[in-house]
């Protein structure tokens, strides 16, 4: 447990011990449901005394009613207006109230699992990108995992553009290695992955041109599609 987990935990207590209402949960007498209460406290003789029940939920379920009990322990801080809420209005006010706000937390929570698994996905993802660096426009070829913004953990760099180009149309189509390329680099590191890169370019090159399906020129496989020769 973190010192955050004691610091949540030592605020609850704290403001449980300040609230005029408490939840308490009771099971029935055959064991098969249980009821959450909201209960309202007194102060007698300098002794704490539960009175008034101002709002109860019955579950078939005991994990329901515990996750609930939790959630109410977790709101301590308004535990007291919960409480005033249901004896003025009736225990079904805080019961929309409690409904809306487990919903509105529930989407809260899609919500923040959906842009977590998007984080992830994308701090994995692995970019190709063409570009142009430094003051002479210097053409070069980067693998950039995390984003396109990302540092890249290769980068190719070339004396004419049609030379980044001819390397691109072979490696924009090995999308299905580039993460063991990254693997290949963190071990042997980017001389070693861009020696394996082109020899798999010129492979393919002398593949294709074998099988009488390459472009001819500087660049061999510009109308390749990733086709097996």
């Amino acid at each position: 447990m973190t010192s955050q987990d004691h610091s949540t935990e030592d605020a609850d207590d704290r403001h449980l011990a300040a609230s005029a209402y408490l939840p308490s949960m009771t099971p029935a007498d055959d064991g098969r449901t249980f009821t959450l209460r909201l209960v309202r406290r007194l102060r007698v003789d300098g002794r704490d005394e539960r009175t008034l029940d101002v709002w109860s939920r019955t579950f078939d379920d005991a994990e329901a009613a515990r996750l609930l009990e939790a959630w109410l322990v977790s709101e301590a801080p308004w535990l007291t207006e919960y409480g005033r809420l249901a004896s003025i209005l009736g225990p079904g006010s805080l019961d929309r109230l409690i409904d809306d706000r487990l919903t509105a937390a529930a989407a809260e929570a899609e919500q923040a699992k959906r842009a977590a698994a998007k984080a992830e996905k994308r701090a994995r993802t692995i970019w190709l990108v063409r570009d142009e660096v430094g003051a002479t426009n210097r053409p070069v070829l980067d693998l950039r995992q995390g984003g396109d913004q990302a540092k890249p953990f290769l980068r190719l760099r070339f004396d004419q553009a049609w030379e980044r180009d001819r390397v691109w149309d072979w490696v924009s189509f090995q999308d299905d290695h580039w993460h063991a390329w990254k693997a290949h680099r963190d071990e042997h590191g980017e001389d070693s992955l861009e020696r394996l890169i082109l020899s798999g370019m010129i492979e393919t090159e002398r593949r294709v041109k074998k099988a009488g399906l390459g472009s001819g020129g500087r660049r061999p496989l510009r109308f390749w599609r990733g086709d097996p020769a």
